[in-house]
């Protein structure tokens, strides 16, 4: 965390080790738990220092990789407000200043991140696919317990996942008449 760089954690003794390598993953102070030390360092989400993590992923080692997206690709990160950053400050005042600017800093290297992943130059040109909800779908919170917004917001990602695969795919007895696998069951089933 203290030198904000995105570490992949690996080569685990034990189930134990394992335990706390996901714990560290997904501390974020505030909201869900503590900053979590692992082997002498200490650690948060990733999220805070790579949100659309393509970029690991790539200096890994992988070929390819597909990005799920939960907004649309035109989505940028708003600042926040001072008031939220006045907020923060006060909740972080005990912790390692590094966590502030990380939290501080979320917006630009999200966005910066966004741009370079919606532009596919580079490095990412043939490498990189993301697969994001189209620009005018209705997006729900990570909070949404209605089941039928919940189910919407499913078919709607099948229908992004396929049409956005499709292209890669040899086709199949299974599509429907709108070209996706669902729309084949949902035709058997009226």
């Amino acid at each position: 965390m203290e030198d904000k760089r995105l570490d992949v954690l690996t080569d685990f003794a034990s189930i134990e080790e394992v335990r706390r390598a996901v714990w560290a993953s997904c501390a974020l102070p505030i909201l869900a738990g503590d900053i979590v030390e692992f082997r002498g360092r200490r650690y948060v989400d990733g999220g805070l220092i790579e949100s659309l993590p393509y970029g690991v992923a790539l200096r890994e080692g992988a070929t390819h990789v597909l990005v799920l997206r939960a907004r649309p690709a035109r989505y940028r990160f708003r600042n926040y407000s001072p008031a939220t950053l006045r907020a923060v400050d006060r909740l972080l005042r005990d912790a390692p200043d590094t966590l502030g600017e990380l939290i501080r800093e979320r917006p630009e290297r999200y966005n910066a991140e966004a741009s370079t992943l919606q532009s596919q130059t580079g490095e990412l040109a043939g490498r990189v696919c993301q697969l994001a909800p189209p620009d005018d779908a209705r997006v729900i919170s990570q909070f949404e317990a209605r089941p039928h917004r919940l189910i919407d917001a499913i078919r709607l990602g099948a229908r992004t996942a396929h049409h956005t695969l499709a292209p890669y795919l040899a086709p199949t007895r299974t599509s429907g008449p709108e070209g996706y696998p669902e729309a084949a069951a949902e035709a058997s089933a009226a």
